[in-house]
């Protein structure tokens, strides 16, 4: 990693690489699971609440479309950046939440995929140290899995 000069700011993570600031996004295909999810969710909450206040409740229907706005507003919100000595996630709307990991503190990565991620071909890497576990933001599975292998890559002994 090359040295910063004294007053230099460490990479940020903000809005990924559209802002310019180092960060990296999550991968554009991840949008559509976001969305999907989002809709499903909101549907199952204003299925109930038309279930339970009929006629009135079918004004939570109106939920689906704010829910799908805030999961793509929280999808260009979401960030990560893997340095020589870090691993920096950042998610939130209203309440932005950075996890700075040490990676020599790193004791496993995984990459999780559900059935939908499998079809869009994403995976999300969980990233474990002690006491603790931070996701990234859906990546692409070749670069999730690409990313597993350079961070354990120093906890294997050297093949001889």
């Amino acid at each position: 990693m090359p040295r910063r000069a004294p007053g230099d700011q460490p990479p940020s993570v903000g809005r990924g690489a559209r802002s310019g600031d180092g960060g990296r996004p999550p991968a554009p295909a991840a949008l559509f699971q976001a969305s999907i999810r989002a809709a499903m969710r909101s549907t199952a909450l204003a299925s109930g609440l038309a279930w339970l206040f009929w006629p009135w409740g079918l004004a939570g229907f109106l939920l689906v479309p704010a829910a799908v706005a805030l999961a793509r507003l929280d999808f260009a919100r979401q960030g990560w950046l893997v340095t020589d000595t870090l691993v920096i996630s950042r998610r939130g709307i209203v309440t932005r939440t950075t996890w700075l990991l040490a990676r020599s503190k790193l004791q496993s990565a995984t990459v999780i995929q559900g059935p939908l991620m499998r079809w869009r071909g994403l995976g999300v890497l969980t990233v474990r140290v002690a006491g603790s576990r931070v996701q990234l933001p859906v990546l692409a599975l070749g670069d999730a899995l690409r990313l597993q292998r350079q961070l354990v890559a120093p906890l294997w002994p050297a093949e001889r």
